[in-house]
């Protein structure tokens, strides 16, 4: 994110503020007390777009954050489920338990692959040089 030294207005603010919250514009313009066309014409403006961009990476990593910290206590629970007495229980918590380590140990494959292939590059372009 880049710092933005200019201010915007409350009014602008506030717009930002309730075009992260609204599922469209026009309800935007509404709870923010603004006119549309208003709105319309500050979302062309560099500065207010790069506002609304940095707040929305703000909110998108602050959900993962949650998200991240919730991620302990559902695989305590996919854990428990294992021993349900529902054997249907047991089996989705067993399926979802295997396919997300699958895919946690193909993620960590690749990324140690392009790591390689990331160092073979830089070695072939130094010794070029």
């Amino acid at each position: 994110m880049r710092h933005i030294p200019e201010k915007l207005t409350a009014a602008k603010l506030r717009a930002i503020s309730f075009l992260l919250e609204d599922k469209d514009v026009k309800d935007a313009a509404k709870h923010a007390k603004v006119g549309r066309a208003s709105l319309y014409r500050w979302m062309k403006d560099p500065l207010f777009q790069q506002r609304l961009q940095d707040s929305r990476e703000i909110l998108f990593f602050e959900g993962l954050d949650r998200l991240k910290g919730a991620m302990a206590k559902a695989a305590r629970t996919l854990i428990k489920l294992l021993s349900s007495s529902d054997e249907g229980q047991q089996r989705l918590a067993a399926k979802t338990i295997l396919d997300y380590g699958l895919k946690g140990f193909e993620l960590k494959n690749l990324e140690e692959r392009l790591v390689r292939l990331e160092e073979q590059l830089e070695r072939s372009s130094s010794y070029k040089s």
